[in-house]
């Protein structure tokens, strides 16, 4: 019952949110579906006008010359060249009857710098009016008048970047009307991106993430090309409309380094580690070093993002399926996958154009019904800022299942070791108990074979056995003392303990440990006054247990050379032990395995031994900072290490 308790309120809080989100995610797909409907239904009705274009590369064409030449029918999927060339663009009415109600015209997007529009003359059809509007005035609605059927009229068109244009032609009140809603629709989805910014800038506080920074210039980017692009930069920021060939390239370029830059923390967190998603970053940079040169050249960095859009998308997809069946293993859970699916979709999606962006906006705007235009105009803001939402939502999701995967994993982790530390205990009691049981049997050996011993005439044949039991009884304290030691060393009972030390009390110590007659000490360069920081616990236990090894397993009566001497280099004095014996042939141990733990040379194994001596000397010189090597020449093992004077 307490169990359920405390995990009730947190499950339910998550299946709400998840709910939640889902909803969300349904009605982007909605809206996004119902926009297409509406588009479809309404470019499905037959237009007034038809529009066709002709491109001047010479810009010194007149209106007689004009109506010559061969025009093509507009084509807003088809960028019009109007850097260094004029553009002009006529327009022929409909229909047999005449149209008795004025026209106004309006243009998506606002880049154009200059209108020359020219009409015939209402008295002389073969005379021309022509009024010239500026860049301000082009990006709102311009006034036709009435246009008369079988009577096309002309347009000099000016700008200074190449784009795709949008035309529409209609009448008066219903262009001001759409003009309106544009407005509206403008001031919306620009308030909604900067609460967007708002939002990402209280996450940053809250906790900094690169998602949120990501989000927050998105929404600032977003909002300056619908702003720019509508034409509003004179209403909304007292900014020239003029200005809009050096803001909108930059603003556009803005957004997808934001995107991209939101795309790849995604992608990073979502594979950790990942040998492919890395690669990335090098378009990244790429993306980035356009947007550096959008300030300096806006025209050609807008040129160039598109090329470069389009075939980094085929490349991060490559890549990111190519690290999703390498990586299968991080695709586990539910937030993985969601993020996966949501990267390989993002990456779909196509570079914003006039033919994809303004004219679905004009068609749906031009909606007779103001519920139903309300609704689009809501769809078509809300998308955007759902779509960030999500975003956010589904990095918080990843982190927090991460989170909670590496809690469990942590919780798992104590238990584990909990339990591992009640095995050291139990196996600590149990060694002590062994020890203290084996000790005592051994030691009531060994005064009854001391006894026996005494009783033995010198020339008895039972001395031998009674020496042999004698050495082997020692052998077995020597392997119980060695893996009791282990044993303390291993659960930190021995800790180190630097503290000067003269090099004679070392000697000292280890002579007396050491009273067997092979071997003979060399002390050279050094006074036993020499002082040395050190544990004396340590490097007793290290040297005895090389010694010992040299005894074991050398040549049977041969000499142990265990050698001390004062090595000066770099203006640091260090004292060398080396401790040198004679092994039988092929016997020396193999100089990558020495040190490694339970390991016995073939020959080493007709002595007894557990293989943990070495182990146990070069794991005692790792905590003191030192290192024991080994060497063999001629027969000759030689073990040395060094501390500092």
């Amino acid at each position: 019952m307490p169990l359920q308790s405390v995990r009730s309120p947190s499950m339910k809080s998550l299946k709400l949110k998840q709910f939640f989100c889902l909803c969300i995610g349904i009605g982007l797909l909605w809206a996004a579906g119902v926009q297409a409907a509406w588009a479809g239904e309404t470019q499905a009705s037959p237009g007034h006008f038809s529009y066709s274009v002709f491109i001047d590369e010479s810009r010194q064409m007149g209106i007689e010359s004009v109506q010559n030449q061969t025009f093509k029918p507009l084509n807003d999927i088809k960028k019009l060249s109007f850097s260094g060339h004029s553009v002009w663009l006529k327009i022929e009415p409909l229909g047999a009857e005449p149209d008795s109600d004025a026209q106004s015209l309006k243009f998506l997007p606002a880049f154009l710098t200059e209108a020359t529009v020219y009409k015939p003359n209402e008295f002389d059809p073969s005379q021309w009016e022509s009024q010239t509007y500026a860049a301000q005035a082009v990006s709102r609605p311009l006034s036709l008048g009435v246009l008369q059927n079988n009577s096309p009229i002309y347009l000099r068109l000016q700008s200074e970047i190449n784009f795709r244009l949008n035309v529409l032609v209609d009448e008066q009140e219903r262009i001001e009307l759409i003009q309106r809603r544009f407005d509206m629709f403008v001031i919306m989805i620009s308030t909604l991106m900067l609460l967007a910014s708002v939002f990402a800038i209280v996450r940053m506080v809250i906790r900094f993430n690169w998602v949120s920074l990501g989000l927050f210039f998105i929404s600032i980017a977003l909002a300056t090309s619908w702003i720019s692009a509508m034409g509003m930069l004179s209403f909304l920021t007292g900014v020239d409309q003029t200005l809009v060939h050096q803001i909108f390239p930059v603003a556009m370029i803005a957004g997808i380094l934001s995107f991209f830059f939101i795309w790849m923390n995604l992608a990073t967190q979502l594979f950790k580690g990942g040998q492919w998603v890395k690669y990335l970053w090098a378009l990244w940079a790429v993306f980035f070093a356009n947007f550096v040169y959008a300030f300096i050249d806006p025209l050609s960095a807008f040129s160039v993002i598109e090329v470069v859009y389009k075939f980094g998308q085929v490349f991060c997809i490559i890549l990111l399926v190519a690290q999703g069946v390498v990586a299968r293993h991080q695709l586990r859970m539910r937030s993985e996958k969601i993020l996966f699916v949501a990267l390989l979709l993002s990456l779909m999606l196509p570079f914003p154009r006039a033919s994809n962006l303004f004219s679905p906006i004009v068609n749906s705007f031009g909606v007779e019904g103001i519920p139903l235009f309300f609704g689009i105009m809501f769809a078509r803001s809300i998308v955007p800022l759902g779509i960030i939402l999500l975003t956010a939502w589904t990095y918080d999701l990843l982190v927090s299942e991460r989170v909670k995967s590496l809690q469990t994993k942590l919780q798992n982790t104590n238990e584990a070791l909990e339990k591992e530390s009640v095995r050291l205990k139990q196996q600590k009691q149990f060694i002590g108990m062994l020890t203290h049981e084996l000790k005592n049997p051994l030691m009531a050996s060994a005064m009854a074979l001391s006894s026996i011993r005494q009783r033995l005439a010198g020339d008895d044949q039972s001395l031998q056995r009674v020496n042999a039991i004698s050495y082997s009884l020692d052998e077995i304290d020597g392997i119980i003392e060695r893996c009791s030691e282990i044993d303390k060393y291993e659960q930190g009972y021995i800790p180190v303990s630097i503290e000067p030390l003269p090099l004679g009390v070392i000697l000292s110590v280890v002579k007396n440990s050491q009273a067997n007659e092979r071997i003979y000490t060399i002390v050279r360069g050094c006074d036993e006054s020499l002082v040395v920081h050190t544990d004396l616990y340590y490097v007793k236990a290290i040297l005895n247990n090389l010694l010992n090894n040299a005894i074991k397993y050398a040549v049977t009566e041969s000499l142990i050379e265990f050698k001390v001497e004062a090595v000066r280099q770099a203006n640091v004095t260090n004292i060398v032990f080396t401790v040198l014996n004679e092994v039988p042939p092929e016997g020396a141990p193999n100089p990558e395995l020495v040190f490694q733990r339970y390991y016995r040379s073939e020959s080493a194994k007709q002595q007894s031994g557990a293989g943990l001596g070495l182990w146990l000397a070069q794991s005692m010189a790792y905590a003191l900072g030192t290192e024991i090597h080994y060497a063999h020449q001629h027969n000759n093992v030689t073990f040395q290490f060094a501390i500092r004077a």
